[in-house]
């Protein structure tokens, strides 16, 4: 399981970056009313995350794999949230709710 992520890139005219070791987390604004979950194994929806209703959800990235963010809730577990433009991945939690 990975927990923390490297990231390399560039910014401003080619400067390289190159950070280690860096915490993710996705963060689920409160204007969203339902945001699907998915199983871990079949990547079936089986449940909804209500971020409206706690004022905006966070929670801490385990791992990728597609288009796919792998989380750990109180509620079901681990399971995988869609990554969306509206759902912002930060190096540190937006939301005082979720699971990080």
């Amino acid at each position: 399981m990975n927990n923390t992520f490297n990231i390399e890139g560039y910014y401003n005219d080619n400067k390289n970056i190159d950070l280690k070791n860096i915490p993710l987390f996705i963060n689920i604004p409160e204007w969203i009313e339902e945001r699907n979950v998915y199983k871990e194994d079949t990547l079936e929806q089986f449940a909804t995350l209500k971020p409206k209703k706690y004022g905006g959800l966070t929670y801490r990235i385990l791992d990728f794999k597609y288009d796919l963010a792998r989380i750990k809730t109180y509620s079901f577990g681990e399971c995988y949230v869609r990554i969306t433009e509206n759902t912002k991945i930060t190096n540190y939690p937006m939301y005082e709710r979720g699971e990080y």
